[in-house]
């Protein structure tokens, strides 16, 4: 079971942040996402992602550190660049204390949200 829980985390980074929305023409080609700060610590199940102040992050799975690295984020774009040697970007939306626009591996949206 933990081995597929951490093949599932494993595809759910790697596509994390390859899903990226599409702006409609009066947003102003934001993508529609708010100002709130992607900084902290986010839950969804048994993940926890962190994202740093001094820009990197980290995952961890079952309270395991399961992948870190460092980001960017900016104006709703994250990339994500893993100590592992594998870089992702994709779109975000923070609203208060809910995080959203991450997919896991079966393209289905995740919602993190701050413990």
């Amino acid at each position: 079971m933990k081995l597929k829980t951490l093949l599932i985390s494993l595809v759910c980074l790697a596509v994390v942040f390859l899903i990226s929305a599409c702006s409609s023409p009066n947003d102003g080609g934001n993508n529609g996402v708010s100002n709130g700060s992607i900084v902290g610590t986010w839950e969804a199940g048994d993940t926890t992602l962190t994202f740093n102040t001094d820009g990197t992050y980290r995952q961890t799975v079952q309270g395991m550190i399961f992948d870190t690295g460092t980001y960017t984020a900016s104006g709703g774009q994250c990339t994500m660049a893993s100590n592992g040697g594998y870089t992702s970007t994709g779109s975000y939306h923070v609203s208060g204390n809910t995080l959203t626009g991450f997919t896991d591996g079966y393209g289905n949206q995740v919602t993190y949200t701050r413990p």
